[in-house]
């Protein structure tokens, strides 16, 4: 092969081993540097240098590229946003934020130009399950010596307060992450991933130990994501083989993932134990309720967006103002709308909401095919869409994960694992 044949090749594997390192650090969260306002993992580096052999790559093979229809959806999305940042009224703050949309809009279009094989995919999804796995055993090493030792050096780094929760002496663990919810969203998606590995024949005696340490450390997280991750395992449940050809187990499992979802959204609105001051700040007037305060900053964001229905309060900026009291007597403010799309919409405005409702739509969809199909030779397409529904769809009623970049990531692996198998059946 002549050197003109061999470059392709250089420029494929070196954009390969880039987005090898980028799947590496979506599970390292810490540490992190502010910029704008805004933390930026030291990791993102590994984007920056991996975009230019992504672009090259693409442009070589132009001839051959066929444009996915997820560019409507995630253009669509981007062009919103854009227009928020323009006629933002604080528009530095929103700048540094929109510069975050475009990556992440980008990561999901990168990841199918690098991923033309199935060798390439199942790598991925093998070093995504390691890393993940190192994640949660972190969580649980640092909560085991909580319960042993009681406070110790590592629970400031690996632990998280009670938040809304009530004060006890137990442990709430974040482990890499800089929260557990967003700890929690993660480990949704790689339980996901872990349980196709293994019906595909991926592992084998480290199944348990692997599906065990995940399971622990998410239900450690103490978080409402749990009714999604719940749902998760319940879907992931009804491919086993036996449950697979039971219509009554299978309509079990997805009745009780279901369940745990409607079950998340209602304790987030109304927990069952006291949450003192929760009020909700609206200019001068505060009122206050006894009430979950993820209620209140759904109602506020709701408000926000019809206030400001053309281009929201601008890309990056606070949605709604909710205070509660902690049971240890901190006051805490949420300006997060705890919802992806009411975030996203008070942000943008309507436009902005129904660019993420579509997003969700697009993927949604896709992923639906994906589980029903039963020729997927590939065997992670339904793993991928199962995640997604899990992750951004289920979790996304209960807090704001549009910005998690392993999301987008999964939303780029859907693509590709879709085009792969179009390509193997012709």
């Amino acid at each position: 092969m002549n050197d003109e044949g061999r470059k392709p090749q250089r420029l494929a594997f070196v954009a390969f081993v880039l987005l090898f390192l980028l799947i590496v650090s979506l599970g390292l969260m810490q540490p992190s540097i502010r910029i704008s306002g805004l933390s930026v993992q030291f990791t993102e580096i590994v984007f920056i240098c991996l975009l230019p052999f992504a672009v090259t790559l693409a442009w070589r093979n132009r001839s051959s590229l066929k444009i996915d229809t997820a560019v409507y959806p995630i253009g669509s999305y981007f062009i919103t946003l854009f227009a928020a940042t323009v006629f933002s009224p604080t528009i530095d703050t929103s700048i540094g934020k929109f510069a975050g949309v475009c990556y992440l809009s980008l990561l999901a279009l990168v990841v199918p130009l690098i991923l033309r094989d199935r060798i390439a995919l199942e790598r991925i999804v093998a070093t995504w399950i390691v890393v993940s796995t190192i994640v949660s055993s972190i969580g649980v090493f640092a909560a085991v010596l909580f319960i042993v030792f009681g406070s110790n050096p590592l629970s400031p780094i690996f632990l998280h307060g009670f938040g809304s929760l009530p004060v006890g002496n137990y442990p709430r663990i974040q482990s890499t992450f800089v929260y557990p919810a967003m700890l929690c969203n993660y480990l949704t998606v790689s339980v996901c991933l872990t349980i196709f590995a293994y019906l595909k024949g991926r592992l084998d005696r480290s199944f348990w130990p692997v599906i065990v340490v995940h399971i622990l450390a998410a239900m450690l997280t103490l978080t409402p994501g749990l009714g999604g991750f719940i749902f998760a395992l319940a879907i992931g449940a009804c491919f086993i083989p036996k449950m697979h050809t039971d219509r009554r187990r299978t309509n079990i499992a997805v009745s009780i993932g279901i369940f745990a979802v409607i079950g998340s959204i209602a304790l987030s609105a109304k927990a069952p134990w006291h949450i003192s001051s929760a009020f909700y700040m609206n200019g001068a007037t505060v009122e206050t309720f006894n009430v979950g305060p993820r209620l209140l900053t759904w109602i506020g964001a709701f408000a926000a967006m019809l206030d400001k229905p053309i281009f929201g309060a601008g890309v990056g900026n606070a949605v709604t103002s909710v205070m509660f009291t902690t049971g240890l007597g901190q006051n805490r403010l949420l300006t997060d709308a705890h919802n992806s799309w009411l975030n996203i919409g008070a942000q943008a405005g309507l436009p902005g909401f129904i660019a993420l409702v579509w997003v969700t739509v697009h993927f949604g969809r896709r992923a639906l095919r994906a589980i029903r199909s039963a020729n997927a030779s590939l065997g992670f397409s339904a793993a991928f869409g199962v995640a997604f529904l899990s992750a951004f769809v289920a979790q996304g009623f209960v807090g704001s994960f549009e910005d998690a970049r392993h999301l987008w990531v999964l939303m780029g692996l859907i693509v590709a694992a879709e085009r792969l198998e179009q390509l193997e059946h012709g």
